[in-house]
């Protein structure tokens, strides 16, 4: 399949304002365009027009990824990489060890786990996860609502398993006791 001369000439004009489905589409109504979009998008390839540029792997950085992988961490490839060029994402070194079908084993991923607490980079993970279970009845979240005739809640945590919704201002901590409080007393009257 090829593009005509009147096609091209559309294509070329149109290609950065509209989206490649809107070409598409212009071209069955308006030019009696009669392949599908697959086609239309392979000739684009082919005539120079992308709308993203893939870019291969080196064999430089397959190297570096098949001589590091078992040692390092994803994020950790991924900034090695960026400092020797172009940027690297950890989700593109994902793919990449997927598609050469590197697997980690167990001692692997709890060997980069270990380097990783040891060279800092969890030193703040989780760490609003762990202020929560210091003090369980921390606020977690505000559900914003846009219509103002409904009122606006904040979600509290009492305990693993529950959660209440409550105006803003109310004291939580003597909502926690009081709650907490009226847990043991069902709890002591169940035993009796």
């Amino acid at each position: 399949m090829k593009f005509t001369a009147e096609q091209l000439t559309f294509i070329k004009a149109k290609f950065n304002s509209l989206t490649s489905r809107e070409m598409f589409d212009h071209l069955l109504v308006n030019f009696s365009f009669d392949k599908c979009y697959t086609s239309f998008r392979t000739e684009c390839y082919a005539n120079g027009f992308y709308k993203c540029e893939m870019r291969r792997w080196s064999a430089e950085e397959k190297k570096f990824l098949l001589d590091n992988y078992q040692t390092m961490g994803n994020v950790a490839i991924a900034e090695k990489l960026t400092k020797k060029g172009r940027i690297f994402t950890k989700k593109q070194v994902q793919k990449q060890v997927r598609l050469l079908k590197l697997k980690r084993s167990p001692e692997n991923l709890q060997f980069i786990l270990d380097q990783n607490k040891l060279s800092g980079i969890y030193s703040k993970a989780n760490y609003k996860r762990w202020e929560r279970m210091k003090n369980p009845a921390s606020i977690i979240n505000e559900i914003a609502v846009e219509d103002p005739a409904k009122e606006i809640l904040i979600t509290v945590i009492i305990n693993d398993k529950i959660r209440l919704k409550v105006k803003p201002g109310t004291d939580v901590e003597k909502l926690k006791s009081e709650y907490i409080s009226a847990i043991e007393n069902n709890w002591e009257a169940g035993l009796q």
